[in-house]
């Protein structure tokens, strides 16, 4: 039980990096990148490299990696029908759509009280399409982005859609789950690229950042056959963190970042997953 504890306690540690490693990036830009020039702030002296400012965005990656570790970790019960693979996909809605969709009204609202004070034309957000990111629909904002009505819920649509092709590669009924889920992430991939580059399925399919998930779907199985080296895991984290720095050139928005951010972010994690035995992570950080 103790060691069980700590596997998972080894896991929620680094979810709060990445979650904090994300905080800490859009602080940063928020006064840096997007600092509104009537402020007059004065520039951050920590903050002077672009770099600093953008690779705390890394942290994203390291969530897409912990996902698809976690996703095949699981897969034992459902693939051998101790549980109902529905269960799976229902614990996942409960589990991030009502925060999300608690956080898409408050910003709705907040926009409609605006707006009935201004007047003008209703809201861009309150276009019928906008309102499916509700249900982790992609489309493209005002300015031409792909993001969802509240921004930094793109991380979210990734993850649900890695939900839904997971469970496609349940409800298949082989053996060979990760296999399978490579197969049929490569086929979304596939169709993504077949689609026309403007539109917001062919730019939310064809994101290589989808194959980090296959990334941490890898670490599942190695690490479950034994195959991390124990003398491993101080060099590996040295390495992710190296190649992070050496990578930080690679501006966020890349088709290039799942290499850049990915396989350093990787190596961190399997670094960890060595480790875990040896490492006892503060009580407030699991928390």
């Amino acid at each position: 039980m103790a060691a069980a504890r700590n596997k998972i306690e080894s896991l929620q540690a680094l979810r709060a990096v990445a979650a904090l490693c994300v905080v800490a990036h859009h602080a940063f830009r928020a006064v840096t990148v997007n600092a509104d020039p009537a402020l007059g702030l004065p520039e951050p002296r920590l903050l002077f490299n672009e770099h600093v400012v953008e690779i705390g965005a890394f942290g994203v990656d390291l969530f897409f990696i912990l996902s698809g570790f976690l996703m095949v970790v699981i897969a034992g019960p459902y693939v051998e029908g101790r549980r109902p693979k529905a269960d799976f996909i229902v614990q996942r809605i409960i589990r991030v759509w009502p925060l999300y969709a608690l956080a898409t009204l408050l910003f709705l609202a907040l926009k409609l009280a605006a707006w009935a004070v201004r007047g003008g034309p209703i809201p861009f957000d309150f276009d019928p399409l906008r309102l499916l990111s509700l249900a982790f629909v992609p489309s493209f904002n005002e300015n031409g982005v792909l993001q969802p009505i509240v921004g930094v819920g793109w991380t979210l649509n990734y993850e649900f859609l890695f939900y839904l092709v997971f469970l496609a590669a349940l409800v298949a009924g082989t053996r060979h789950v990760f296999a399978t889920l490579c197969a049929f992430l490569a086929v979304v991939f596939a169709v993504g690229l077949a689609l026309p580059a403007d539109t917001a399925a062919g730019a939310f399919l064809a994101n290589p950042i989808l194959f980090e998930f296959l990334f941490g779907g890898a670490a599942a199985v190695l690490w479950q056959r034994g195959l991390l080296p124990k003398a491993s895991g101080w060099p590996l984290v040295a390495l992710g963190l190296a190649l992070l720095w050496a990578f930080a050139f690679v501006p966020n928005e890349s088709v290039m970042r799942f290499l850049a951010r990915g396989l350093p972010c990787l190596l961190i994690f399997a670094g960890i997953l060595v480790l875990n035995d040896r490492i006892a992570w503060p009580r407030a950080l699991v928390f």
